[in-house]
Order: C-alpha cells, then structure tokens, then sequence
C-alpha cells in the first residue's frame, strides 16, 4: 500500500483502537526502526518493515473488544514480492554548487547499473525551456521525450556513460554523479542529466526497444528512468523589481561574499540581449524600467549571469516572485501587482495620506494629512491637488495646492449633513503623473459612538461543576468617567464540556 507496504493481519474478533497494540507486536528480523501498529475492526497492520521478509509475532494478551485477549503467542510469516525498479533523484532543486560539491545524488531501487547521459543546452536556448524538477517514471511507464523540459531538441549530448550502483535488494541507495568530473570544459549553458536502470536483461531490453528493435504497446520496455535539470555554478543572483527598474545581486554559493565584474546580461524571450552590464563593487547590477516593458518576443524574459570559468547562473523573471506583502510585511507595492496590502509606489513621487479618523457621521470634519516624498524620501516641495470622492467615484471636491511646503498637505474636509453613507476615498494628486501619489479611504456611517465600558468576570479559567451556582462579576463605568451604577444588565452564557479536562 502506498510506497511502503503494510502487513496486515485480520482477527476473528473486533479490536480495541483506544489500547496500545504497539506492546503486543515483536518484528523479527529487527527493521531498524519502530514499526507504526494500527488498528481498524478487526484488522491490524504493522508499517515500516520495508521489503525484506518479516515475521510479526501477536505476543500473548494481546487485547480485543469486551475483554477478550489472546491466549498464546502467534507467528505470522510475511514475504513480499520483488519490488519494481525505481530511478529519481535526490532532493527538489536544480542549482548544483561548482565548489565542494560531490555531484548529483541519484536514488534507486533494485537497480545494478545506470545509463546515464548529459546534455547541455546554450544559455541562450535556455529562454524556451521549463528549468524545473521533472517527476521520474517506472518501468513499464511511458517516459516523455518531449516538452519545454526535454532538451533533446535545444542541447546536444555532452557525456555518456554507465554507472555501477551498490545497494541491497529492496532498499533504497545514493549514488552521487560527479557531474564536474565527466565535464571536459566548462560553457555557458544549462545541464540535463537523463538517468536510466540498464540491470543485466532488463537494461539490454530496454535499451533495444528505445533504439527500435522491439514493437510493442506504449511503455513496454521502458525502463524506469528520470532526467533533472543542473544549473552548475558559483554564482547566485538576487532581483529586487522596483518602480524605476530591477536591481540584480550576484553572490558566491561557496562565500556568500558579492562578486563584482560579472557580467549580466538581460535576454528577451527569443533571445535577444536587450541590454549587458558588469556588476559594480557592491556585486549589483541595475536595469531601467522601460528594458523590461517589451511586449510578445522582446519581452524580458531572462537573467544571465557570466562567471569567469565558464559558469552560468540564471533567473526566469516570468516565475512568481516573493511576494513580501503576503508575509505580514507591509510597504510600497507595485501599481500592476496583485497585492492590496501596503501603499501603491510611483515613479516620482510617493505620499502618504491619512487622517484623525477611519470613520464619521454626515456633518463631521475630516482632517486629512498627506505626506509628500521624492524617490530619496526627501520632502517634496510639488504642486497638485487633494482629490476627493464620494461611494459612488463621483468627485466631491478638489482641494488645490501650490507646493507642498515642508513635505506635507494638510485639508479640513467638512462633510455636509445629506453626505452618502458609505466608503469616500482622498487621492493626492501631483501635476505630471498619472496615478495617484498616495491615498487613503474612510467611512461616512450613521453610528452612535460607545458611552459604556463593560468588563465580566465569570472565573473562567475555573470549570464549572454540576449543580454549582456561578457569579459573574460586572464592572461598568461611563466612558467620560462616571460609574455605571444603578443600570439594568442582562446576559447569556453558554457551558460546553471541557475536551481535555485533565
């Protein structure tokens, strides 16, 4: 069942699944590990024995439903079949350090021999294809050469060879591949190592049906076999997309010190370079706003880094990014991006509205205070308007200004009596940009403010008891200081049983 089988056992009689029946279960050879026992009706199965013969022994008083037990110890002798070939590879990532890495660990099953090949695809090729983990297939299984995963059709073969692998029957082993070690030379480009079980009979025949000899249903002779993408480098490269561009970080996977004098190329969708720059001291590499608003092939597709020894480090700029807003982080977000969280960012300038209130009643003044800001959080001293509106969108009033003397703008927004309820927004606006520099939004309600605090101790931290009569205590005071004395109070409680009372 599942990837690891189970060793079920069926009783004559219902089991108990409140007892422990851990106690009353011995795995003999010993697994290794604690076998996982459970129990449905009159089932019991023992996890975790692997695929290596076992006999399960039911010791004597093992229990059952209504206080029967077992009456003398029970041998239950399991054998598994042969397990299935398997080939994947360890872990989910594609980036391989260059320095003081072993190599690519491949995980198999029942497997004495790999076929394996490397194929590499240059970096400018690398803008038509998926750079993702790819799932492996068993045997029997169609293994798809195809897709924006399969580099058959970008990339030419580099290496091939076969790889001895050690390990026991049925169990799971790691054979590293020395991917550094069968490379001749280092160029530009990414990595597909395509593994393949090539075991005695099973490998011949697997290998003949691939090269055509034999016919037959899809997937008959497949080998089990997996492929994985390597990105072999030094270099990892960090982006942080602003309003006025993107800033590219390139580091050392080794040091995690900055690498300066790389170069970094940003590549279009066909492959285009739409523009080359080397990293500063500081190992960053900056690229303006209007480079990455290509449209259909010239679209920013691409990030390529360039190390000196002929690695190459890459960042897909399509992938979703790290979206900081959604990890309780709050701030300036892009005016395109899908987040509502934070303050919309703008080009020039920035400003940040607010005011006394998040809520008012028709007739009240609304005192707003915007915040006016250059890209360098410098106070902005810029001409524009505060721009007001009703629920509806419909503007309610403008309020012109000539500068924002000091940084800052401050109106006294009087609401009229017949004002709409419901949710008003204050923009600020600033002459020679489109978007709102900043804004906020509050709500114009029919609401009767709180007058009375109200503060219950009912000893909640205590249980209740049966038949017990429990006082609450009541403490009320008005809000402008007076004790709430003399005033009725009425109330509901609700009692539930305690799941975990001890």
């Amino acid at each position: 069942s599942g990837p690891e089988p189970k060793a079920c056992i069926e009783m004559t009689r219902p089991l108990d699944a409140s007892k422990s029946y851990a106690d009353f279960v011995l795995v003999s050879p010993d697994p290794g590990v604690t076998p996982a026992v459970s129990v449905k009706g009159a089932e019991l199965c023992v996890a975790g024995l692997g695929f290596t013969d076992r006999r399960v022994t039911l010791l004597k008083g093992l229990p059952g439903q209504g206080g029967d037990q077992l009456a003398a110890n029970a041998d239950v002798d399991f054998t598994f079949g042969e397990r299935l070939p398997y080939v994947g590879f360890a872990g989910d990532g594609v980036i391989l350090p260059r320095e003081e890495s072993d190599g690519v660990g491949i995980e198999t099953v029942n497997v004495s021999r790999l076929a394996v090949e490397v194929w590499r695809v240059p970096d400018r090729n690398l803008v038509r294809m998926s750079i993702t983990k790819t799932e492996p297939s068993g045997e029997g299984q169609y293994f798809g050469n195809y897709g924006e995963d399969y580099a058959g059709q970008e990339g030419q073969k580099v290496w091939s060879g076969m790889v001895p692998v050690k390990g026991e029957a049925g169990q799971r082993a790691v054979t590293v591949f020395p991917l550094g070690a069968v490379l001749k030379e280092m160029k530009p480009g990414g990595y597909v190592i395509h593994a393949r079980d090539a075991s005695g009979a099973r490998g011949l025949k697997a290998a003949q049906a691939e090269d055509g000899e034999e016919g037959g249903d899809e997937g008959e002779g497949q080998a089990a076999q997996a492929r994985r993408w390597v990105i072999f480098t030094d270099m990892a490269l960090a982006t942080y997309s602003g309003s006025d561009g993107v800033d590219v970080v390139v580091r050392s996977l080794k040091t995690a010190k900055i690498l300066n004098n790389i170069k970094v190329s940003l590549v279009a969708a066909n492959g285009e370079a739409l523009a080359n720059a080397m990293s500063d001291a500081s190992g960053r590499v900056r690229f303006a706003k209007p480079l990455l608003e290509g449209r259909e092939g010239m679209r920013a597709k691409m990030l390529m880094a360039y190390g000196p020894l002929g690695d190459l480090a890459v960042l897909d700029l399509e992938r979703s990014p790290l979206d900081l807003s959604r990890q309780g982080v709050g701030g300036r977000n892009d005016p395109n991006a899908l987040s509502t969280d934070g303050r919309s960012a703008n080009a020039v300038v920035d400003s940040y509205v607010y005011a006394d209130r998040g809520v008012y009643r028709p007739g009240e003044t609304v005192h707003v205070v915007a915040l006016v800001r250059d890209r360098d959080a410098v106070a902005a001293s810029r001409k524009g308007s505060l721009v007001v509106s009703r629920p509806s969108g419909t503007e309610f009033k403008r309020i012109a200004f000539d500068k924002s003397a000091g940084g800052y703008v401050t109106s006294d927004l009087v609401l009229p009596r017949s004002a709409p309820r419901g949710q008003w927004s204050a923009k600020v606006m600033i002459e020679g940009v489109d978007r709102p520099a900043g804004e906020m939004s509050f709500a114009v309600e029919d609401f009767a403010p709180q007058r009375l605090a109200v503060d219950a101790d009912a000893q909640e931290s205590r249980p209740v008891t049966p038949g017990e009569t429990r006082a609450v205590n009541l403490t009320a005071r008005f809000l402008y200081g007076a004790p709430g004395a003399g005033l009725q109070a009425q109330g509901e409680a609700r009692i539930s049983a305690d799941p975990n009372p001890f």
